[in-house]
This record gives structure tokens, C-alpha cells and sequence, in this order.
């Protein structure tokens, strides 16, 4: 969750004309966005059971977001500025920030057991 807080910053100061400022927060950009796939993979199919093959294959399929983004990014960016461009990945952040922060809702309603039929069953209390 740091790191998508700390990414979205550092695009963010991108967006706004801060010279060298900007260019080493892109640096730097690069590197934790290497660091974010691993951990969202890893978060987005915990506690999933018998759905963790499906679940990998939506979030290996959300790569796509990778080729779509940087042509809204350089369609924004040929209409007014490169510095403008960088609110796409800025909304991307944003949106991984909000999964990072209701993750946890998630998670306790997955690790709920679950019948064969797709119907809830609360646990049994220990004695």
C-alpha cells in the first residue's frame, strides 16, 4: 500500500512543472511500479480456494491495461502536454490505492467457507 502511495506522488509531482524533480521522480516511478505486480498477484488470489486458477487468469489478462494505457496516456499527452499524459497512470494509482485500502473487506468475506453450490456457510463456532 506504501508503494502505490508513494507511486501516485511521484506521478503526481510529475504533473506539476518541477524540473529535475519530476524526471527523478519518474526514475524512481519505474522502480516501485517493478515491485507492484508481484504483490498485487500475490494479494488478488489469496483465500480463493477452488477460483484461484480463475482469478490468476483475470489478472494476468488486466496486463492488457499496459497496452491500452499508454495510448490514452500519449493521445492526452499529443493534445495538450506530456506533463498532462501523466493523469492516466495518476487515475491508474488511484485506483490500485482504493483496492489496496478495501483489500481487507474482501479478504474476510473470501475466507468465508463456501458449499459446493456457491451458498455461504457460517462457520461453526470453536467450543
Amino acid at each position: 500500500m506504501f508503494v502505490v502511495v508513494l507511486n501516485g506522488l511521484k506521478v503526481g509531482s510529475m504533473t506539476i512543472d518541477l524540473g529535475w524533480v519530476g524526471v527523478i521522480a519518474l526514475m524512481l516511478s519505474y522502480f516501485f511500479m517493478s515491485i507492484m505486480y508481484p504483490t498485487i498477484f500475490a494479494l488478488g488470489i489469496k483465500g480463493l480456494g477452488k477460483r484461484t486458477k480463475l482469478a490468476s487468469g483475470f489478472i494476468v489478462m488486466s496486463i492488457v491495461g499496459g497496452a491500452l494505457a499508454p495510448f490514452f496516456m500519449g493521445w492526452i499527452a499529443d493534445r495538450s502536454s506530456m506533463r498532462i499524459g501523466f493523469v492516466v497512470p495518476l487515475i491508474c494509482f488511484a485506483v490500485i490505492m482504493l483496492y489496496g485500502f478495501t483489500w481487507k473487506s474482501f479478504f474476510r468475506r473470501d475466507m468465508l467457507p463456501e458449499s459446493d453450490h456457491g451458498v455461504l456457510i457460517e462457520p461453526i463456532p470453536a467450543p
